[in-house]
């Protein structure tokens, strides 16, 4: 073998093995922080988006709800105003405030049970994510100590073998 100047190489085939798997031991772990920090990138911006999704389907639905409520309420005691003053009889202005306060309660209820799905799903989703990540990296991580391992045996066997035939 030549160095690059031309000159004959006299480095042991057991050196050169050496410094081989140290260079295959060095790139392994350089890729597999480099997936590391690819996955928790991936993640992290995953677990934003939803977090974003969710405050702006919780924000709409709450102004969404608050307007009905008003629009509603402010119909109803309009509508309220002027049976009182053509009818003066407070039982159909009583049954009108009852389906006011009906509507109400069905609108906080809609929102109730959609903000409490869209948190369940959130959940969900980030638990998903999570999982996901933790066994990419166990099996990056398990991949990784294979090949250590593996690179360390080679390098022991390729040692006994030297020691046993200088």
């Amino acid at each position: 073998m030549r160095t690059r100047n031309g000159r004959a190489d006299n480095t042991p085939f057991w050196i050169r093995q050496v410094e081989r798997e140290k260079k295959l031991l060095t790139d392994g772990v350089v890729v597999a922080v480099v997936v590391i920090i690819i996955i928790i990138i991936i993640v992290v911006v995953v677990v934003v988006v939803v977090v974003v999704v969710v405050v702006v389907v919780v924000v709409v639905l709450v102004v969404v709800v608050v307007v009905v409520v008003v629009v509603v309420v402010v119909v109803v005691v309009v509508e309220v105003e002027v049976e009182v003053e053509v009818d003066n009889s407070s039982s159909s202005s009583s049954s009108v405030i009852v389906v006011v306060v009906a509507v109400a309660v069905v609108a906080v209820v809609v929102v109730v049970v959609v903000v409490v799905v869209v948190v369940v799903v959130v959940v969900v989703v980030v638990v998903v994510v999570v999982v996901v990540v933790v066994v990419v990296v166990v099996v990056v991580v398990v991949i990784e100590v294979n090949s250590t391992h593996n690179i360390m045996r080679d390098k022991n066997k390729i040692l006994i073998f030297y020691h046993n035939h200088v």
